[in-house]
């Protein structure tokens, strides 16, 4: 999901990427770790996964950036005010990359130098995993050693892909249709136009379909099969953001 960091796009804390509404055989393999590992604050691992290589090297943040962007008083809520246990819980990831002998997948050689990707360490409520095109961030509340979490991590760098074809003109315009109005807590309470309604879905889909694409020779040694990834995305992500994301058209007629 998109974020400007800045309160004007909605967390999606329903279902998008909620692993407890995904049910059965689909929760037991995304929720699988792809190597048992205890986050320190920094640690370089090399490991296989049948016949996928992945290196992952991750470190503690600047703290001081981290202030400036992702804890502006506008994007933290004002029922989350420990910042530090937030800080603690945080890391940057340095690598990520998956070789096998079809393909590669590498963060390194799709997002430019000056990008940061964080990641937590536990689960955290308040934040959901997005991109920030403006701030050049992507957050994840996945953990990554997980099948879960590469997938989460394809899609936010998916949302990269999508943004980065677009002009100027072009991404100042889909920022204003996709900016809503807040009413409550959670994404059915953000009231959005028509047309924002409509890129934002299509947002979604566009960075799913570059994810898929770029991790689908993998599929096989995370025991992914197609219709189980159709599954999840489908029924799971893409059907939260048609059912819950409300018009103004609603609220009137």
């Amino acid at each position: 999901m998109i974020e400007k960091f800045q309160n004007t796009t909605p967390k999606n804390n329903n279902s998008t990427e909620n692993l407890k509404n995904t049910e059965g055989e689909e929760a037991s393999i995304l929720s699988k770790e792809l190597v048992e590992h205890t986050f320190k604050r920094n640690d370089d691992l090399e490991f296989k996964i049948e016949d996928t290589k992945v290196k992952f090297t991750y470190s503690s943040p600047d703290v001081g950036f981290l202030l400036k962007s992702l804890f502006r008083k506008t994007y933290v809520s004002e029922q989350n005010k420990d910042k530090l246990d937030i800080l603690m819980n945080l890391r940057k990831i340095d690598d990520f990359t998956l070789t096998n002998s079809l393909s590669e997948y590498s963060i390194k050689e799709i997002l430019p130098k000056d990008w940061q990707i964080f990641f937590f360490t536990k689960e955290n409520k308040n934040f959901s995993s997005s991109m920030s095109y403006e701030n050049k961030i992507i957050l994840l509340n996945k953990n990554p050693l997980t099948v879960g979490g590469v997938l989460s991590l394809g899609h936010e760098v998916g949302h990269y892909e999508v943004e980065k074809d677009l002009t100027d003109e072009e991404r100042t315009k889909a920022n204003e249709a996709r900016t809503g109005e807040e009413i409550g807590n959670g994404l059915s309470n953000w009231i959005f136009s028509e047309e924002g309604k409509k890129l934002i879905i299509k947002e979604e889909r566009s960075a799913w379909a570059h994810a898929l694409k770029r991790l689908r020779h993998f599929n096989e040694d995370f025991d992914l099969s197609d219709n189980k990834l159709e599954n999840f995305i489908h029924n799971n992500c893409l059907k939260s953001y048609e059912d819950n994301i409300k018009t103004y058209e609603d609220y009137v007629g």
